[in-house]
C-alpha cells in the first residue's frame, strides 16, 4: 500500500531563543507555525515537504528598540531508496525574512543533493 510511510503534522510553538545578534537583542520571542508532509508514491520513491512561518520579535537591548520579523520558510525533497541501505535524496529550501531592520532581510535558496548509507 503507498499510503504507508506517508504523513502529515502540524504544529506551533512559542519559544524564547537566543538572538543570532547578542551585541543589540538580549533574546528573540519567536511563534512557530509549521506543516510537514511526507507521501510515499511508489515503495522506493517518497516526496515530502514542509512550510514554516516564524512572526518573531528580537528583544533590543537597553535603549534599542525591538525589532519585528516575520520568516517564512518552505522545502520539499524526492527520496529514492534503491537497497534498504541507501536513500538517495534532492532537495529545494527557500527562506525569505522581512525585518523592521533591512540589513537582517534575508532571501536564500538552496539546493541539496545526499547519499545516505545506513547499517
Amino acid at each position: 500500500d503507498d499510503v504507508e510511510g506517508s504523513y502529515i503534522a502540524a504544529g506551533y510553538m512559542h519559544t524564547l531563543e537566543e538572538s543570532s545578534d547578542t551585541a543589540r537583542f538580549t533574546d528573540t520571542q519567536v511563534n512557530r507555525v509549521f506543516v510537514n508532509l511526507q507521501h510515499r508514491i511508489t515503495p522506493l520513491i517518497t516526496l515530502s515537504g514542509s512550510v514554516t512561518y516564524e512572526p518573531s520579535v528580537l528583544e533590543g537591548r537597553r535603549g534599542l528598540a525591538n525589532v519585528s520579523e516575520d520568516t517564512w520558510r518552505a522545502g520539499f525533497a524526492v527520496s529514492y531508496l534503491p537497497t534498504k541501505h541507501w536513500t538517495l535524496s534532492l532537495s529545494y529550501d527557500n527562506d525569505r525574512t522581512d525585518s523592521d531592520d533591512a540589513a537582517r532581510n534575508l532571501s536564500r535558496e538552496r539546493f541539496g543533493a545526499s547519499a545516505i548509507f545506513s547499517f
